[in-house]
Order: C-alpha cells, then structure tokens, then sequence
C-alpha cells in the first residue's frame, strides 16, 4: 500500500494498493475530490506525489473518471503516466465538472517504455460467474473471458457479458467469480456501452473481496438491453503473509 503524499487538485490524503517490480506498477484503489478546488480547477495536468516507485517513467496507462453524483454513475478513461519515481500524472477531463464531487479510479498497470515480454498462454484461467439474484451469462467466446495471476500479487481480469441484469432496480446487487483468489480486495468499473450518452457510459462501480462481486445499483434505462456489457482491469492480491 502507497500512500499519495500530495497532489496539486485537493484530494487530500488518500491510498493506493500496490504492486511493484523491475519494469511494472499496478495500482489499485479509488478516491474522490472537489470540482470546485481552485488546485483542480488550474490543474493542466494532476499530479500525485508518491513515495518512490520502482519505474522513473512509464508507457500510457489508463483511469476510470467517475461522476458519483450521477443516479446512475457515468465515466470516461483518462490518460495516466508516471512521469518520474516520484510522480504519477493524469490528463484531466472537464466533461462532469458540473457535479461536485469526481471519483478516480485505479486498476491500472504501468509498464517502462520499450518493456518486451512473452504471456504464458497456459497462465489464462477462464472466469465464470454464479449468482443467487438476478440474472448473468458471459459471452460464450471464451478469449473475452481472462483471468491471470502472477508472482500471487498481481493480475489482470476481462469479462464480456452476454446478460447482465441486476435482481432489483436502483439496490446494490453482487455476484461470484469462483476463480478468484480469496486474497482479492480491489475496485474495478463495469462499463455499461450506451451510444445514446453525450459524455461517458454508465457504470457500475465494483468492489471485489474475495470471490464476491459487489456493484452499486443499476438504473431502470439500463436493465434491460444488457449485451456487451464488460470489466477489465488490474488488480492487486493483498499477502497473505503480512
């Protein structure tokens, strides 16, 4: 776990889990912050300062933008990099500044520039999902379904749903992935893809503790045609030794 010691936006104090070796950060975590910071409001670029990471500069990575006050919450992917050991930037996006209070969200990888390296296809677990309430069925191509564990910290999860509808409307539904580890504690976004919206999707902000899905509630408009929604993400395992 990280702990931002400040940033240029006003998020106040804040943590992150992470995950570091030679070449890679993944980052897991979410916080808020006030639009109307006069540190936000001038910001050309976020910046958070960060104890020393194991990268000096890293590729283009990618974070969730949230807008909480929303009922049914929207988002959009804002660009992320570590700009030195010390600095992670974040192109900001003034779409939701309208509402009070963004969310940031993190399951985010960060790779050096020029990092090469082979996946081990028979590391790919195929997730599946069961659920008492409501009604979820991925999509029956199994490529869109990828879970992957590595060194037991870290990993990266993908799913495509071919039905997802929630048991009640507007109340906070969850679900099981029986594959995950029971050292999951993470957040992660499952993105709603709607062509009608002028700015972000709708989404369904998650918080995965062990096998359990946990999502905020799903909207009336977005219950019904359900096909293609998805997840995908970084994740950090917590040590089970600590």
């Amino acid at each position: 776990m990280i702990t931002a010691l400040s940033n240029n936006f006003g998020a106040g104090e804040f943590q992150l889990k992470d995950f570091q070796k030679d070449g890679l950060v993944v980052l897991n975590g979410a916080f808020e912050f006030d639009t109307a910071n006069a540190g936000y409001l001038a910001a050309q670029v976020l910046e958070i300062k960060v104890p020393r990471l194991m990268i000096n500069k890293s590729t283009n990575a990618v974070v969730y933008l949230v807008d909480i006050e929303n009922q049914m919450p929207h988002a959009t992917l804002l660009k992320a990099w570590v700009k030195d050991c010390n600095t992670i930037c974040i192109e900001p996006c003034r779409c939701f500044d309208s509402s009070a209070r963004l969310q940031i969200i993190f399951c985010s990888g960060f790779v050096v520039k020029g990092q090469r390296s082979d996946m081990v296809l028979d590391e790919v677990v195929r997730p599946t999902v069961e659920a008492e309430n409501g009604k979820f069925k991925l999509d029956s191509f199994g490529y869109f379904q990828q879970l992957i564990i590595k060194d037991n910290r870290w990993g990266f999860m993908t799913l495509l749903f071919e039905k997802f509808q929630a048991p009640n409307i507007g109340e906070e539904f969850s679900f099981t992935i029986p594959q995950l580890p029971d050292s999951m504690d993470c957040y992660a976004v499952l993105a709603i893809p709607d062509n009608s919206q002028e700015v972000g999707s709708p989404v369904c902000v998650c918080h995965i503790v062990g096998q359990r899905v946990n999502c905020t509630p799903v909207q009336d408009d977005y219950n019904s045609a359900n096909e293609g929604r998805f997840l995908t993400g970084w994740f950090v395992l917590d040590d089970i030794t600590e």
